[in-house]
């Protein structure tokens, strides 16, 4: 008798749990209030700390804004390291409300398989690599970031193990708390895959980026969550995903940054993405290059001729 594919075992794990939606928007709820309390006061007590050092010290101008923490590569690791407090609301939200080990919503056998990671960063790096040649191509003002290389090196591994916390706590959320509850309750993927895709994209919306801009970035946001998606009911565990997540991240924070907020860690800096004077044509260009970048990840992850295909 053939077994259960992975994916329905994945599933399986959840039905092993309560699957009541109200305790499903309850568990979000729990996960979003932790990471915002974290995040108040990680950055609270960090501006305090770092305006202390810089002997500011009387009244609010005691605390530094999060614009100007972001500024820096130790505010950056910060602000990173109080979204990887989702890891806490999601574990709470599994073990007390669904009542089922967290360690369930990592896989059909209850853990990340690690080759799948590996493939997963690996497929994502290259891809990102060959987007980002096209991209010169369409706005050739890549130039060297504001931090120099032996600093780089100094905050490179701390970066790489809080971008994978950071990176894998999203997906923990959202390809696997909320899609896998929603997976053993409805049949169909527009609920169960669209939904947490939608949250998922909205949340990466730019105000700050001119209309055509934020719809290419957030076409972009989009088809990289499906590929997860699809990498997800391959495999029957988080392990691609989480390591797709982490290798696009990884290039847009360390390597090239084409958005402000990341220049004070990446070795090189493009022409930020929320800049005034990106041309509609620009905008689709750009479009255009993330969402052939995000399929080619797909292709080296599944075709049966690439080394990289998931198994």
């Amino acid at each position: 008798m053939q077994s259960r594919p992975p994916f329905i075992r994945y599933l399986d794990n959840a039905r092993e749990g309560r699957l009541g939606i109200g305790l499903l928007v309850a568990g979000c709820v729990v996960t979003v209030l932790i990471c915002f309390i974290a995040q108040f006061f990680i950055v609270a007590f960090a501006s305090l700390f770092f305006s202390f050092a810089d002997g500011e010290t009387s009244g609010e101008e005691a605390f530094l804004t999060t614009a100007d923490l972001l500024a820096t590569p130790s505010g950056m690791f910060i602000m990173l390291a109080s979204i990887g407090t989702i890891w806490i609301g999601v574990w709470l939200a599994l073990a007390r409300l669904q009542k089922r080990p967290p360690a369930s919503v990592l896989g059909a056998d209850g853990r990340v398989t690690q080759d799948h990671f590996i493939r997963g960063t690996l497929a994502a790096l290259f891809a990102s690599f060959i987007a980002e040649f096209a991209a010169y191509v369409v706005d050739p003002s890549l130039a060297p970031g504001d931090i120099g290389f032996g600093t780089w090196l100094v905050w490179l591994l701390p970066f790489v193990v809080i971008l994978l916390v950071q990176t894998s706590a999203e997906e923990v959320l959202f390809r696997g708390y909320i899609m896998q509850i929603l997976g053993a309750r409805f049949a169909s993927p527009w609920i169960w895959a669209g939904i947490p895709t939608l949250i998922f994209t909205l949340l990466h919306w730019d105000s700050e980026a001119t209309g055509w801009m934020n719809a290419a970035l957030l076409a972009n946001i989009a088809a990289f969550a499906v590929v997860t998606v699809i990498a997800v009911v391959i495999t029957g565990d988080l392990g691609a995903a989480m390591g797709m997540h982490f290798g696009a991240n990884l290039f847009a924070f360390l390597i090239v940054s084409h958005q402000g907020v990341s220049n004070p860690v990446a070795l090189f800096q493009a022409r930020p993405f929320e800049a005034p004077d990106w041309a509609a044509s620009d905008a689709i260009s750009f479009g255009a290059i993330g969402v052939a970048s995000i399929a080619g990840t797909l292709w080296l992850l599944v075709d049966p001729r690439s080394p990289l295909r998931l198994r």
